[in-house]
């Protein structure tokens, strides 16, 4: 692949048991399907009564924890039994997400918000191996392609406090610092392999026609229906996988790296993919793992007053808006931790970027490093004093740290659109209308428009050459143009003033001038000086004889 591929894979080993507890007077539960293994996203909360996987958490079946941090372990108050509750058949489902930001994606993969917040922000290396400023920007769009088996609930009886636990519930802050202010008491299980795919250099077309078929779902969230047959026209597009980024990771098991050369083959291969040979790979994956090497993927958790606990004495308990700065901070000094790491590699010229910047830039790069190290350590008290001073109102978030590297020098290219008084999405409903109609539509949209002329250019950081190609439907590429240089990559894609040069009719002309009957698209295909190859869709075309269609993808 020419470009950064990057798609990580998250695999998540996950044992779902739902905790049943019953003594003499068993407390009122939820009422709670035996067969529910996924957990519906919803807004942010400070004190859930559900949980989702995470490598860090504390949660455990029987085991008490507290709000304000669930990756801190307690120790065992509560006597019990385990049992299995459902016993029959494991059902597996694939699925497609679209995600627009790390709550969503950690939803998608069924990683716990809450407990990433909470986890020691030195292990945010490993709670997020990718860029996530990278991600979620205009120029890009995360999918996540995930399959999992559920294995049924696990449940607790013969439910009572141990005699230190018993000793204590009377002392109400204290309790809670030994034994947790809330206890699992259903936990599911299975297992989940996840792959997350990041598309760069996504085109106004696609982003506006995908997030249209998204907007019933609120923009995000399950792919399907007319929202996935885009999504595969797109990853069957040339290029594709030189759009992706791709890293792969793993919780647990073996073989990840071999499911990741499987997948990256898709998307590297002249053969189109969808998201159904996704599918299909993550759930082969899967079928090699049993309820034996499953772990827990969904908790439910109860009050600790259930056993006679007394919460009088808290006088401020943990709070949204605590959460919320907690995330805040957490998800900041990821950020943090990827500019830094970035910096690092240009300062000691480990980079592409090291030869591209000139040396002041350099050299003042290594004069800021201190201090972003510095905002990291600061971000970690900070993140600590917020776990811990429960009795606060909020927590102290420390005013942000500019970036060292801006996304500028780093993001992937775009074809840009310009034309007098009309948007983008305008420009392509003028090109998709026979020229002869073109200066007639524009003039509705802008009076003032009495010749239309549509600008094209590169927005790029680093551009190196670009060079038209069209791809047939059945695959087979066919360079158009010669290779030019960056400097030189602008020009009209159409004028109605018949004086100028066009490029459309250069491209129409080129297709005329082949002959015979032939379908596919038209594509800019740029490099740039960090090495990386994008192949970006202009126009899906058709001809036979003198007889064509032109459609604008950009």
């Amino acid at each position: 692949m020419h470009s950064r591929i990057f798609l990580t894979l998250v695999f998540l080993l996950c044992v779902q048991g739902g905790l049943w507890a019953q003594d003499a007077s068993p407390p009122p539960l939820f009422s709670i399907s035996s067969q529910k293994a996924n957990v519906t996203f919803s807004p942010l909360n400070s004190d859930p009564s559900e949980y989702t996987y995470h490598e860090f958490s504390a949660l455990s079946i029987g085991r008490g924890i507290s709000p304000n941090d669930v990756t801190q372990s307690k120790i065992a108050c509560l006597s019990f039994k385990e049992e299995r509750l459902d016993k029959g058949a494991p059902s597996t489902s694939v699925k497609t997400y679209f995600v627009t930001n790390s709550e969503q994606l950690n939803f998608a993969l069924g990683i716990d918000s809450k407990a990433n917040a909470s986890a020691g922000l030195g292990k945010a290396k490993l709670r997020y191996k990718f860029n996530l400023s990278a991600k979620f920007n205009q120029r890009s769009m995360v999918f996540v392609f995930k399959a999992s088996t559920n294995y049924g609930r696990w449940g607790i009886k013969n439910v009572k406090l141990t005699k230190t636990a018993e000793e204590l519930k009377s002392y109400g802050k204290r309790f809670e610092d030994v034994c947790g202010s809330r206890y699992v008491n259903y936990e599911w299980r299975g297992a989940s392999v996840s792959a997350i795919v990041t598309l760069l250099s996504v085109s106004e077309e696609f982003r506006t026609s995908f997030l249209s078929e998204m907007s019933a779902s609120g923009g995000w969230g399950e792919v399907s229906g007319g929202a996935a047959s885009k999504l595969n026209i797109e990853l069957g597009r040339k290029g594709t996988q030189d759009r992706i980024t791709v890293e792969v990771g793993a919780t647990g098991g073996d073989g990840m790296g071999a499911l990741g050369k499987v997948i990256e083959g898709m998307l590297s291969s002249s053969a189109k993919t969808s998201i159904e040979k996704i599918g299909a790979a993550l759930e082969e994956y899967i079928s090699k793992f049993k309820a034996e090497n499953a772990i827990a993927t969904l908790y439910q958790v109860r009050p600790m007053t259930d056993w006679g606990w007394d919460p009088s004495s808290i006088t401020s308990p943990w709070s949204d808006l605590k959460e919320r700065q907690l995330r805040n901070i957490a998800e900041e000094y990821v950020l943090a931790v990827s500019d830094l790491e970035l910096s690092q590699a240009i300062a000691k010229g480990n980079h592409p970027l090291s030869t591209l910047w000139d040396k002041t830039r350099i050299e003042r790069l290594r004069r800021d490093i201190p201090d972003a190290e510095a905002y990291l350590r600061e971000l970690d008290d900070a993140h600590e004093l917020c776990k811990r001073n429960i009795e606060t109102l909020e927590c102290i978030v420390p005013a942000k740290y500019g970036r060292l590297v801006d996304d500028w020098d780093i993001r992937p290219p775009k074809v840009q659109f310009d034309s007098y008084q009309l948007t983008q999405e305008e420009i392509r409903v003028v090109l998709d209308a026979a020229p002869p109609e073109r200066d007639r539509i524009a003039n509705e949209f802008a009076p003032e428009v009495k010749k239309f002329a549509a600008l094209y250019g590169l927005n790029a950081p680093h551009p190196l050459s670009a060079t038209f190609w069209f791809q047939e439907a059945d695959g087979q590429t066919y360079q158009v143009s010669t290779e030019e240089p960056e400097d030189g990559k602008t020009g009209y894609l159409w004028w109605g003033d018949i004086n100028h040069p066009k490029t459309e009719e250069w491209l129409r002309g080129w297709a005329l001038k082949w002959g015979g009957a032939h379908s596919g698209v038209f594509y800019w295909v740029i490099k740039d000086r960090l090495g990386r190859t994008f192949w970006l869709p202009l126009v899906e075309a058709s001809w036979s004889g003198g007889n064509h269609t032109w459609k604008m993808v950009f």
